[in-house]
């Protein structure tokens, strides 16, 4: 039997700020997270050849996934939107 309150993984950023970012957004709209440092960024070897194994793992309970991949969905459209007007302001 799966325990729905078994911690998931939702997703992986490629900069610890990130994650904490979205588990902040998550937590504001009541569901718990946690954020894992994965060991590339633990040890500061953040390069390309440790890209695969850097960054840092948000983690939801299973039974709040759905309602977080809504979340991360909006919370990644967002940054895109705030990238683009970022990059429209340098040219």
């Amino acid at each position: 039997m799966n325990d729905p309150d078994q911690l998931v993984e939702l997703t992986i950023f490629e900069h610890e700020f990130m994650a904490r970012l979205l588990a902040e957004r998550l937590e504001e709209n009541d569901i718990q997270a946690e954020v894992f440092a994965l060991a590339g960024e633990q040890l500061g070897l953040l390069s390309a050849a440790t890209a695969p194994h850097n960054g840092a793992q948000v983690r939801v309970r299973a039974t709040d996934y759905d309602r977080a991949m809504t979340i991360l969905q909006e919370f990644n459209a967002e940054s895109r939107d705030d990238a683009e007007a970022e990059a429209g302001e340098q040219d």
